[in-house]
């Protein structure tokens, strides 16, 4: 497993919990194909963006505004 570990390692991988599959080539190589992220995933990180774009444009705004008089 440490073996298989460190192939994923060298192809750019974090572990292999990212693996879909492996697959022993002919010539002795390792090639490995990544998991797909599901919808879920997908959403997640599409709002992750969404809200990072939000806050730097409230950021943004708040820097453009004259200080408010009380």
């Amino acid at each position: 497993m440490s073996q298989l570990e460190a192939a994923a390692r060298k192809q750019g991988f974090d572990s292999v919990a990212e693996v879909e599959t492996c697959v022993l080539e002919p010539g002795g190589t390792l090639a490995f194909v990544a998991k797909k992220p599901d919808t879920e995933d997908l959403r997640h990180r599409e709002l992750l963006t969404r809200l990072e774009q939000l806050m730097q444009e409230v950021t943004r705004l708040r820097s453009a505004q004259p200080p408010a008089n009380a």
